[in-house]
């Protein structure tokens, strides 16, 4: 068995959950970001309303914050080195900008899927890695971003689709676009 590993990640954290030969491994790191420049909760605290906790962040501060989130991911990133396949999942956007520092360190061909979940307990974390990885004990069901642009160069080819089934998938399609249709229609409320 290859290393596996899928993490949840954040601004704030990052809990690794690693499948290995010999078991399992959890690991934490904390980015010990206390907010991102431009939210201030505590002015909406006080007027009550969303909006008005926007204030205008400094380039300093950005420049520091994006600075601080760089070795975050950096040391994220030196966590999963070794894993041979990498399930990334977590709220908001620090998914995203992890997977242009996997790429950045040539590794985010690694990654398997990504997917948005809520706050999760460790207990969580671990049954979903566990559960995806006995799922697609190779790693996923679809190609992952790096076996696309391999099919684009032209690295690795698809395998060819005989005419016939071709036609037989088109067919099947349509049918199935056109009950969704007729689905649809029968389900709205006639006025």
């Amino acid at each position: 068995m290859k290393k596996q590993s899928g993490l949840w990640i954040d601004h704030r954290e990052a809990v690794i959950v690693s499948l290995t030969p010999n078991g399992e491994e959890m690991t934490e790191i904390s980015s010990s970001v206390e907010k991102h420049p431009g939210h201030d909760p505590s002015i909406a605290e006080k007027s009550g309303h969303h909006e008005d906790r926007k204030i205008k962040a400094t380039d300093s501060q950005q420049r520091e914050f994006t600075a601080h989130l760089d070795r975050y991911y950096d040391e994220v990133v030196a966590a999963v080195r070794d894993a041979q396949a990498i399930l990334v999942f977590g709220p908001g956007e620090a998914k995203g900008e992890f997977k242009k520092r996997l790429d950045h360190a040539k590794i985010g061909d690694r990654v398997v899927a990504m997917e948005t979940t809520d706050k999760m307990t460790h207990h969580q974390i671990t049954a979903k890695v566990h559960e995806y990885f006995k799922k697609f004990p190779k790693g996923g069901p679809n190609p992952v971003p790096a076996d696309r642009d391999r099919l684009r160069k032209g690295e690795v080819k698809m395998p060819r689709i005989p005419q016939r089934d071709k036609q037989f998938l088109s067919h099947s399609c349509l049918a199935i676009c056109f009950a969704d249709f007729l689905h649809g229609l029968s389900s709205e409320p006639r006025s």
